[in-house]
């Protein structure tokens, strides 16, 4: 049966109606926020621009903070998200409260643990100098709350150097923080991530600590099971597995995760 000029037009504006629906659609605006520590904010925005590139329609909001902190505000209905981080108890109790889209989280990139000193500084090329009597402070994460004096006291007790390098101790809650302070002359040396030396230009990194001087150091991420945005943080999480994504973070400082 053959079609009249009307049912012809008639389809042929279902169609237009369609393809302008699916394209308003693309169009719509969509925030992502991603919690995550403050070392890694730079490098994640850094990331998203690349991803926005490709989607336009797409914001990314970064929300920084301790992981213990970030984990109640996730308990107590944040709109969050992606969740990043290396702790692995707030994984756990995020996991065991069903706060965590299933198959989440991922493993993203690996960091490192290692000894600064001043720029210009002599006599300290390992972790056991730190016991030297020329070294009166050392830049560390508090070792009981914080997951950067965790990886610390890890290595300093592999090394048996934990009790007396723990009585030279400037404390702090974050490895970035530690790196400002060893940079302004605060500390004779300092434990800090890897990621966190290219904040300064008055710091050099004069040792990393072994693999297996510590616990595992690898960045998870997840999607948060109450986001509103759950394929848009799926595929952003697929982006950061992208050749430009990884490029972007080794730059930064960050190693890749073989997940073979």
């Amino acid at each position: 049966m053959k079609r009249t000029p009307i049912l012809t037009l008639i389809s042929w504006i279902a169609i237009f109606c369609l393809c302008l629906a699916g394209c308003t659609e693309q169009a719509k605006p969509v925030a992502l926020t991603i919690s995550a520590n403050p070392s890694l904010k730079e490098t994640i925005l850094e990331v998203s621009e690349l991803y926005t590139q490709k989607k336009p329609n797409v914001t990314v909001t970064y929300n920084t903070g301790g992981a213990s902190f970030l984990q109640e505000q996730i308990q107590q209905g944040a709109p969050v998200d992606i969740f990043v981080t290396n702790n692995p108890k707030v994984i756990k109790t995020l996991k065991s409260q069903g706060l965590v889209l299933d198959n989440y989280p991922q493993p993203f990139i690996k960091n490192q643990v290692v000894l600064i000193t001043p720029k210009n500084s002599t006599g300290i090329s390992k972790f056991q100098d730190l016991i030297s009597d020329r070294v009166k402070k050392v830049a560390m994460g508090e070792p009981e709350n914080t997951q950067t004096g965790i990886y610390t006291k890890e290595v300093l007790t592999f090394f048996k150097i934990f009790e007396q390098v723990k009585k030279k101790g400037v404390f702090g809650e974050y490895s970035l923080q530690l790196v400002k302070d060893v940079a302004a002359g605060k500390a004779d040396a300092g434990i800090v991530y890897r990621s966190d030396t290219r904040s300064s230009d008055k710091i050099k990194i004069v040792a990393v600590a072994p693999e297996n001087s510590h616990s595992s150091f690898v960045y998870q991420v997840m999607v948060i099971k109450s986001s509103k945005n759950i394929p848009y943080a799926q595929d952003f999480i697929q982006f950061l597995s992208s050749k430009k994504a990884l490029d972007k973070l080794e730059k930064a400082g960050y190693l890749r995760v073989d997940k073979n």
